[in-house]
């Protein structure tokens, strides 16, 4: 939720597209990830899950908070600029995201060869950490807004 709050907030300009984006943003990856990987029985999403909700609610309402104060506390504290601060935790998002889709999707591929496990673990795991990102940024795109490009399909994130 943070993250595609932020992106509602800084792109677009307005907080009330910036909860759409953080469902997009945070459940979009984990929903492409379940049609690929999961059979249609034992397909569980976390859009569904109240507790899910609330931790995309909340993470919406962090970026608001974060966005609004950062200037003020980065001057106080620290020498450093705001969209430095935002692209750290964009990485260690990442780097969450990343770890807990490969080891994931190692558990789902048991019983496959090690090199298709390996294959399908890279695939489901860019799915699942970046296809929420790209579904906002392509609606964004689609609805005019002011995104010049789906950001996740940049060479330096794939």
């Amino acid at each position: 939720g943070y993250i595609g709050g932020r992106f509602g907030y800084l792109r677009l300009a307005k907080w009330s597209l910036g909860f759409p984006a953080a469902v997009v943003t945070g459940f979009g990856g984990g929903t492409c990830y379940n049609f690929l990987m999961k059979r249609k029985g034992s397909r569980n999403f976390a859009f569904t899950s109240p507790v899910a909700i609330c931790a995309c609610v909340l993470g919406y309402l962090t970026s608001w908070l974060l966005v609004e104060t950062c200037q003020p506390l980065v001057q106080a504290y620290a020498d450093i600029e705001c969209y430095e601060v935002f692209k750290l935790f964009d990485c260690v998002n990442s780097g969450i995201l990343i770890m807990w889709g490969m080891s994931k999707s190692f558990m789902d591929t048991v019983g496959l060869k090690s090199t298709s496990r390996l294959v399908w673990g890279l695939l489901a795991t860019y799915l699942y950490s970046f296809t929420g990102g790209i579904f906002r940024d392509v609606v964004a795109i689609i609805l005019g807004g002011p995104v010049p490009a789906v950001g996740n399909l940049q060479p330096n994130v794939v």
